[in-house]
């Protein structure tokens, strides 16, 4: 049966299951309550209660199974599509909708950015797609429009007295779609990834208008506070088959859906046929990659459902684990030259991880090994006026390292995530190296994406501080030479391991190193020519960027491998997604972005970063909470009481810190990466 047809009096008469009415042919009256509907092969009808012309059944690929999959996902449009409705999210009923009057900075919500919309740009170097700027604009308007609403919300003393409002949800929602708003502003992603990030950032914009809407507008109507609505707004859609929602969203003037079986609506007449299928009919599953979900298992309102799909928008803001490590050996490479070694190899055949969790390894170091390294472990950090500012309570904390506590076992695959930013600084010149910052700019987005959670597994994995220096210290000019040389010299060998890793990550992104590293250099929507066009500000910021990247995959790396409670093999838990955020509140302070591979810069003096002690409590507590999973002998830390004197808070901030540094020294052998500010 076709999913649209047209019914003639005859056709009517000859199935009585189509004919509600007469021949149908009557005309109903605008004051009518049911004005058209959809009869569904099921034998429910898709009726209108207040709405004042019927909507067109759904446009797309997918419209023959609106009934069975997820109403954000399933056509081009979802965000027109109706929502389904229960008690436990009322609030849905008034999410906004496009219509003619509203707000027209909120417009490019509604945009679809497939790869012919004006609104993606694509680059000629690799598959990453960028948001065009005008749009992009547009987005950031919405962003500072919707926190200032909030803002005015939050101060409300209605809504912060209720225990019933919704503030909480409006914080929680607000959260991810400023982490949402931040990846797509500064993350690099391929085409699926920015339509999907989109998305998600729209469906949590509106989730938190449709909750400051629902207590400031809806709510009060229902409850009789304000005199019931004399028109219907536009709100989007919501069906249910529970009868008792539909006095309510009547009363407060927004649109309902009500299906019901047919018998029960005699004196209607059948307008459109839609039929019910097995999603599975329209699915085309591919092979060899894994996708996001786009559709949901379980009915409209199980809650397990809208669970699944907040799990699965959380899992695109996470990042793999860098520093566990693989029992599987690196493939051998094929014609490789003898001066290879293990670190080489792993970079030349993309060794890594698995995103899951995995027991790490680490090797006995001999003692003459021990001795040269632990001479050479403790460094005191890099302090200078043009480097991000290092927190005294961490100079202090990293103070307590002796090289007789140097460990005598170390992990096999020793590195860095991001290149440590000491080989930026020139020490006995007291300068920046701006050519390999510069360098850095330009490989940022695929560096970025080597650890995302969409790239290959086998590019996550830490690497040396000199294949990071020799990486950025690379002239496309010499590459042909170098691929060419393979003398056994230590020169030519670690120029052959810094151009692998080059070349494995721009592989990944189907990028040419060449090209690359001939591109200009982008930092925060502005392009750089050349090393002379970066100034101290700008350096600061990228220097801060990519000390804060190695301190939170640091952090993740430790507390995965000494919290061992909820990781399983294979896709990621929800347990794991849990500990993942628990981490984000240690060092993000609401409501920045909880994205964990992207950083706002007002955190530089926020959180662990700020100047007063009582404004770094809500991250310490956070923190300790973390470390006592690590061990039962971390018992003397007690909740900070932001009453406390000073004196007190800073004591047991240096004991925490202490631990940490003395943790992550035990299983590294190194100085750990620490919180700067600007």
């Amino acid at each position: 049966m076709s999913l649209e047809a047209e019914f003639s009096p005859e056709r009517l008469d000859a199935n009585n299951n189509l004919l509600l009415h007469g021949k149908g042919d009557e005309r109903f009256s605008g004051k009518h309550s049911f004005l058209s509907g959809v009869v569904l092969e099921n034998g429910y009808y898709f009726q209108v209660s207040n709405v004042p012309s019927q909507p067109p059944p759904p446009q797309g690929g997918h419209r023959d199974t609106f009934m069975h999959s997820d109403f954000h996902y399933a056509d081009s449009d979802p965000i027109l599509w109706p929502q389904p409705l229960n008690h436990d999210n009322f609030y849905l009923a008034a999410i906004p909708t496009h219509h003619p009057g509203m707000d027209p900075d909120y417009l490019v919500l509604y945009f679809h950015p497939t790869r012919e919309s004006p609104m993606l740009c694509f680059s000629s170097n690799s598959h990453f797609v960028q948001i065009e700027t005008r749009y992009l604009h547009d987005i950031k308007r919405i962003q500072e429009k919707v926190e200032a609403r909030i803002a005015d919300y939050l101060k409300v003393p209605e809504v912060v007295q209720d225990p019933h409002s919704k503030r909480h949800l409006v914080n929680n929602r607000r959260a991810y779609a400023a982490s949402f708003f931040s990846r797509l502003t500064n993350q690099p992603m391929t085409e699926p990834e920015l339509r999907r990030c989109f998305v998600e950032y729209r469906r949590f914009t509106l989730d938190v208008l449709a909750a400051m809407d629902w207590d400031m507008i809806y709510r009060p109507r229902i409850e009789g506070q304000h005199p019931p609505a004399s028109d219907v707004d536009h709100r989007m859609g919501v069906f249910t088959q529970d009868p008792s929602m539909v006095e309510a969203c009547t009363k407060a003037g927004l649109p309902f859906f009500y299906i019901q079986d047919w018998h029960n609506v005699p004196h209607t007449r059948v307008d459109t046929l839609a039929s019910v299928r097995s999603p599975e009919e329209n699915l085309i599953f591919d092979e060899g990659r894994v996708k996001f979900p786009t559709i949901f298992k379980g009915k409209a309102n199980n809650p397990n459902r809208l669970a699944q799909i907040y799990y699965n928008s959380r899992h695109v803001l996470h990042s793999a684990n860098i520093f566990a490590c693989n029992y599987n050996p690196p493939p051998p490479r094929l014609n490789a030259p003898r001066s290879l070694n293990n670190a080489e190899r792993n970079a030349d055949t993309h060794r890594g991880i698995q995103i899951a969790s995995h027991p790490y390894r680490s090797n006995t170091i001999s003692p003459a090994q021990h001795s040269n390294i632990a001479a050479s472990a403790i460094v005191k950090p890099m302090i200078s006026p043009l480097l991000p500012h290092v927190p005294s309570p961490w100079v202090e904390a990293l103070k307590v390292l002796k090289t007789s506590d140097f460990p005598h076992k170390l992990p096999t695959d020793r590195g860095y995530v991001f290149p440590p930013i000491s080989i930026f600084f020139n020490e006995a010149a007291g300068t920046i190296k701006t050519a390999m910052l510069f360098r850095w700019l330009q490989v940022r987005d695929i560096m970025l994406f080597r650890v995302g959670p969409s790239a290959p597994p086998s590019l996550a994995c830490p690497i040396p501080s000199r294949v990071w220096r020799g990486a950025l210290q690379l002239n496309p000019s010499t590459f042909a030479a170098i691929r060419s040389n393979h003398s056994d010299s230590r020169s030519a060998g670690e120029k052959r391991e810094a151009l692998a890793f080059l070349e494995s990550a721009c592989h990944s992104s189907k990028a040419q190193p060449d090209a690359v590293c001939e591109q200009p250099g982008l930092w925060r929507g502005n392009l750089y020519a050349s090393p002379d066009n970066l100034n101290g500000v700008v350096v600061k910021e990228i220097l801060f960027e990519i000390n804060e990247l190695n301190f939170r995959h640091e952090l993740y790396g430790l507390d995965s491998r000494l919290h061992t409670a909820g990781q399983q093999s294979g896709l990621v838990s929800n347990e794991v997604l849990d500990r993942h955020d628990h981490i984000l509140d240690c060092i993000v302070p609401p409501p920045l972005a909880r994205a964990f591979q992207v950083i706002e810069f007002t955190q530089a003096s926020q959180g662990l970063a700020h100047s007063d002690i009582c404004h770094r409590v809500p991250q310490l507590n956070h923190l300790a909470r973390l470390m006592k999973d690590w061990s039962p002998s971390f018992t003397t830390f007690e909740k900070l009481d932001t009453n406390a004197t000073p004196t007190t808070l800073l004591e047991m901030e240096a004991e925490l810190y202490k631990y940490y540094v003395l943790r992550f020294f035990s299983y590294h052998g190194r100085f750990p990466t620490v919180p700067r500010s600007l």
